[in-house]
């Protein structure tokens, strides 16, 4: 068990969807992009080293150094939550670990199983064929051969009946 657990323990139990913990910074934790209040002190380097023990690999440890970002997905023992992880130095030194609700789904080399996609498909009514993205014009008034009947809102003044539709006769 990371002892960062505990800190994700209390993230579910605010309904949170992301934890930033940096060093030199107040763990800041947010719901749907809104802050969440929380009592912590600030997160020295050492602090987060410790926090973060068994998910700091050497070959993390080592992309980090190197400037980049580690990526890992994480399930506390004690949680049925899965967490994104990006691990990275940050700009101005020490290192910065983000949090999100939510494993990223396990990237895949196969192409995607099923029937491909045909062009024999038939050509729709009032498409103009050589330019697809164009549709047929209509006069206005008219029922739309697919729409059906025009509202009376929509339809021109010429098209509307002489008296007012809710007159007494």
């Amino acid at each position: 068990m990371a002892p960062v657990d505990s800190l994700l323990k209390l993230f579910v139990e605010h309904g949170a969807d992301e934890l930033r913990l940096a060093a030199g910074e107040l763990p800041r934790m947010a719901q749907r992009g809104r802050p969440v209040k929380l009592t912590l002190p600030l997160t020295s380097n050492d602090t987060l080293l410790h926090l973060l023990g068994p998910l700091l690999t050497g070959e993390r440890t080592a992309l980090i150094d190197q400037g980049g970002a580690a990526e890992l997905d994480y399930q506390p023992e004690a949680l049925r939550a899965r967490f994104h992880v990006v691990l990275k130095q940050r700009a101005g030194g020490g290192l910065e670990a983000l949090f999100r609700l939510g494993a990223r789904p396990a990237p895949t080399t196969e192409p995607p199983s099923g029937p491909r996609p045909t062009s024999e498909v038939p050509p729709l009514a009032g498409v103009d064929q050589a330019h697809p993205g164009a549709q047929a014009a209509h006069p206005v008034g008219e029922p739309h051969p697919v729409a059906g009947p025009v509202h009376p809102a929509a339809a021109p003044a010429s098209a509307l009946p002489a008296e007012p539709l809710d007159a007494p006769p």
